[in-house]
């Protein structure tokens, strides 16, 4: 019981210096950084690229060395595995052989003989247990000696990458097969095509000189402000991938912390398992030794105590491996936890002094832009002004020449010299207003190829669509060119009369005496009849009874139209004798007489208003009969004459 006594001290103690030597490193160090695996500091407390390289070399070495050690483990482990599982068959063999001597013994009614093949049993089923434990707890170890290695190879190779980027050295080139990637055009706008743009393409002393200094000292600061940006920029982006690459290492090194914790969990419970068997072992040679079993079986258990105490001296140095080898693996974690935190902090300033240099980059643009772009708009817009103001003075002068040429009285020459001055200034208008806001844009940078090739696309869709409206704008220009009516006209288009309000390239407007107003589309205006051009004429046709003396009637309507000339309110309206046409129908119940006055444009409405009035007065006056429609009814009776009536 003393020597089993010792044994469980032992066994606690090696448990216990394992502990120790995890606390111990840990309180050597409490940021968890060895002085061997510590990166060195500058004094602002920033770690360098170059204590990133020595430590990334110091641990590939490391690294490199571990993953053969975990290879020649993983074979002896093989080795182990195979014989665990020899042991266990063997076992199994054993136990068949001893369940049918049992039986035997049981058959035979042999107590003895069943008692000590029970005994012998109840053993092999222990060893059998503690065997399968060791064979599994062997299984489990070369798996997780195997994913050890895996994650131990791809450590290697991102540190490698790593050290590779740190030292500069290029990445390897790719090969035939595989395509280079498309370099991405730089768009407008982004700090790479700035600075392409700064960039001089050709050189040209001629356009260099002629370049104002001003302009050349902003060019060459926003030129310095765009390639800070950039600098930053791919500072920023390094600063990244390096977070990403640091961010797998972690990932694989807290992998690697996982498999190594496993693996010494699993070695503890394999020595457990060892300690149980030495405990079995030692026993069995006690019971033997007392019984006085003869030295050759003894000397056999004293070979198979002595491999089993072999087996726990390996199993203790592999605890104290895995334990040392798991404090390295945290060291090496809390660096990187280190270097991450730096490359954050780093990452924030970059981001700040980004920020500002973008700010300093937008001033010196709307400087830029001030400098530049703002004089040529201003220029175009003195120019647009100018040519305003030409038109309405051309506009102007066209108006008087149009107003002192051409047909017609003074009136009907300055409406027509309105209305074409009015078209022509709108139209002028119009195209100065387009094109000063073309040249605007082309000032300003934006790029009016795309817009006027935009605009001849939807100019052929509209003269697709809107067939209609070119054809009112085309056939209004043509009745404007040929003056075949003007403003104050009065005219007759299609079904619609009334005097001519206003004229556009695309409706004639038309108010009737009712005060209705009509818009006539240009291009429905196939026929045109124009009362009120050059002269007019009042036309009357009066019907008098057929017993009235008709040469009578035509003197006295000869007499009231001079009268009516002579009249100085009338005078200026007519503008020649009567023209008398005679005795023009002999209709159901008046004879009639037709006669016209030669008048002014407009005037021929009040003269004939004037001339019916005084026809009405002095017939009456005359006793000249005006008929009224009337009809003759005769009725007929068979038993009596015809009566007549007259209606």
């Amino acid at each position: 019981m003393a020597r089993f006594a010792i044994i469980y001290i032992f066994r606690f103690g090696i448990v216990a210096l394992a502990m120790s030597l995890t606390g111990t490193a840990f309180s050597q160090n409490p940021h968890g950084l060895p002085h061997e695996n510590a990166p060195a500091k500058t004094q602002d407390g920033e770690i360098t690229d170059g204590d990133r390289i020595i430590r990334l070399e110091n641990s590939g070495e490391a690294n490199k060395k571990q993953l053969a050690d975990l290879e020649t483990e993983l074979e002896k482990t093989k080795s182990e595995e195979s014989d665990a599982n020899a042991a266990v068959q063997q076992l199994v063999m054993q136990i068949e052989e001893t369940q049918k001597a049992l039986q035997q013994a049981k058959d035979s009614g042999d107590s003895v003989g069943v008692e000590q093949w029970q005994t012998r049993l109840t053993e092999l089923d222990t060893k059998h247990k503690l065997a399968t434990e060791q064979f599994n707890l062997t299984i489990q170890t070369r798996k997780t000696i195997q994913e050890q290695i895996t994650t131990l190879q791809q450590k290697i190779a991102r540190d490698r990458e790593s050290l590779d980027k740190l030292k500069g050295v290029p990445s390897p080139q790719p090969t035939e097969s595989e395509a280079p990637a498309p370099t991405a055009p730089s768009t407008p706008g982004s700090p790479d095509s700035a600075l392409d743009s700064q960039q001089p393409k050709t050189p040209n002393s001629a356009e260099s000189e002629k370049t104002a200094p001003q302009e050349a000292v902003i060019s060459k600061d926003l030129a310095k402000a765009l390639k800070a940006v950039q600098d930053k920029a791919k500072s920023l982006q390094d600063i990244e991938q390096d977070l990403e690459a640091l961010t797998e290492s972690k990932t694989l090194l807290e992998k690697s912390i996982e498999l190594e914790s496993e693996k010494l969990e699993s070695t503890r419970r394999k020595y457990d398992g060892l300690e149980t068997s030495l405990e079995i072992a030692e026993n069995k040679f006690n019971d033997k030794l007392a019984a006085g079993t003869p030295a050759g079986e003894l000397q056999q258990l004293r070979t198979q105590i002595s491999d089993i105490q072999q087996k726990l001296r390996d199993a203790r140095g592999e605890i104290r491996s895995s334990t040392n080898r798991l404090q390295e693996l945290r060291n090496q974690l809390l660096a990187l936890q280190a270097d991450e935190t730096q490359l954050v902090k780093h990452s924030g300033v970059l981001r700040r002094e980004m920020a500002t240099a973008k700010r300093s980059e937008w001033v010196l643009k709307v400087r830029d832009y001030l400098y530049t772009t703002v004089p040529k708009v201003v220029v175009i817009l003195v120019l647009t002004l100018v040519l305003w103001m030409l038109i309405k003075l051309l506009c102007r002068r066209s108006r008087i020449w149009i107003a002192h040429a051409g047909r017609g009285t003074t009136a009907e020459r300055q409406n027509r010299a309105h209305t074409l001055a009015g078209v022509f200034e709108n139209t002028g208008n119009v195209v100065i207003v387009i094109g000063s806001l073309l040249m605007i844009l082309d000032a300003a940078g934006v790029p009016i190829t795309a817009v006027l090739g935009g605009a001849g696309v939807v100019g052929l869709a509209v003269a697709f669509g809107a067939q209609s409206l070119i054809k009112d704008y085309f056939c209004g220009f043509i009745l404007l060119l040929e003056s075949q009516f003007k403003v104050n006209d009065f005219v007759t288009i299609g079904s619609q009369s009334g005097f001519v309000e206003r004229i556009t390239l695309r409706i004639t407007v038309l108010r009737d005496f009712e005060g209705n107003v009509h818009f006539i589309p240009s291009g429905q205006i196939t026929s045109v009849t124009n009362a009120t051009m050059d002269w007019s004429r009042a036309v009357l046709e009066i019907g008098v009874a057929y017993k009235e003396n008709v040469d009578q009637v035509i003197e006295e309507l000869k007499e009231l139209t001079g009268q009516l000339k002579e009249d100085p309110e009338f005078a200026e309206c007519i503008l020649g004798d009567v023209e008398m046409l005679g005795v023009n129908n002999l209709g159901d119940s008046s004879v009639i007489v037709k006669f016209g006055v030669k008048t002014r444009p407009d005037k021929k409405w009040p003269v004939k208003r004037e001339l019916l009035r005084r026809i009405k007065n002095t017939f009456d006056t005359r006793g000249i009969e005006i008929p009224f429609p009337h009809q003759t009814v005769i009725h007929r009776n068979e038993n009596s004459n015809p009566a007549r009536r007259v209606a």
